[in-house]
């Protein structure tokens, strides 16, 4: 029997165990293509969809732990009931599994079972947002674009030492401190006038030895460990998952660089710049470099300062950085000090 037909015939428990099959299918898609699996399960009547969530109930608990059935049951439950009870401490266990990944290919799960949590008053443990976050594509379908939408909160993916401390830190810093990271976030790929004035305001507001001393913190921690390791799966995610900076958080760590540049140059400030540098650089096997793009920004901040602090290290990592364009990028900022700095 065929979906459209146990819908034509009413036959919820063929239609429960039909979605049950497809969905443990390689390849299935709830959402997509003419089927709209999903969306026939929410346009059941209560009646319905209360048998529905009956039927799979009992099938999830005939099944063993880990078998892959009881994922997509409780991605069915949920779509028919999202502020029911049914499973719902299953549906818990679920999510704090999740967020031990750091993606998940099944964007219609991650997007129905925050949608239940939503529905039960609770807010999702960042990890999982983090998840959400993680494996949304560059244009997220619409449901889970609203998700996204709704968790503003926590600013930065935790699950890294510097995140994790910067979110301590804006907590007891109160609004501004959260606004702080949000504007590191939204630093633009170059310095602008706009975003330094606006980052420039939060300095004064919030004290510039406070943010500066932040900063050197949240610095130091960037190339220590993940503080939440995520599941290696080498068939699925990139190489070195747990090694390579949370690609959410990247744009604060350039953002973090930017803001350093704009309080008060010193030793230890060239020399936290020149530490994120060192590790951006750091090669990774089967990925090269772990990120360019924020030892780009640690360059850049470090030929804004002013000082001989901020020469010596650029001249420090021009001696020793072997990256390409970062390497042009720094004798183009020693070259701009003097002919006396040029490599």
């Amino acid at each position: 029997m065929s979906v459209r037909t146990a819908v034509t015939k009413g036959d919820m428990g063929e239609l429960a165990a039909l979605l049950v099959r497809i969905g443990t299918e390689p390849g299935h898609e709830w959402e997509g293509g003419p089927a709209a699996l999903l969306q026939r399960v929410r346009d059941r009547s209560p009646e319905q969809r209360r048998e529905l969530v009956g039927a799979w109930s009992e099938a999830y608990r005939r099944l063993a732990e880990g078998d892959p059935a009881r994922a997509v049951i409780l991605t069915l439950v949920h779509t028919a009931d999202p502020a029911g009870g049914a499973l719902a401490a299953e549906r818990g266990e679920r999510i704090l599994a999740l967020s031990r990944q750091h993606a998940h290919h099944d964007l219609a799960e991650l997007t129905v079972l925050a949608e239940a949590e939503s529905a039960a008053g609770r807010t999702p443990p960042g990890a999982f947002i983090a998840v959400l976050r993680r494996s949304a594509p560059r244009t997220p379908p619409a449901g889970l674009a609203a998700v996204l939408e709704r968790y503003g909160d926590p600013v930065l993916n935790p699950g890294e030492a510097w995140a994790d401390l910067a979110l301590a830190d804006a907590a007891r810093l109160g609004p501004p401190g959260r606004l702080l990271l949000t504007r590191l976030r939204s630093a633009p790929a170059k310095p602008t006038r706009t975003w330094e004035r606006a980052a420039g305001d939060l300095i004064a507001e919030l004290g510039r030895e406070t943010v500066r001393a932040a900063a050197l913190r949240w610095l130091a921690l960037a190339g220590s460990p993940r503080t939440l390791p995520l599941a290696e799966c080498p068939d699925w995610y990139p190489p070195l998952t747990n090694e390579q900076y949370d690609p959410f958080n990247t744009g604060a760590l350039c953002g973090l660089a930017r803001l350093t540049a704009l309080l008060p140059p010193g030793p230890d400030t060239a020399q936290a710049l020149g530490d994120l540098v060192g590790t951006a650089l750091r090669r990774l096997p089967g990925t090269g470099a772990r990120a360019p793009r924020v030892a780009t920004a640690g360059v850049t901040a470090l030929a804004r300062m002013e000082g001989e602090a901020a020469t010596a290290e650029l001249a420090r990592l021009a001696a020793r950085v072997t990256h390409k364009a970062t390497a042009r990028l720094l004798g183009t900022a020693l070259a701009a000090r003097g002919p006396s700095t040029a490599p």
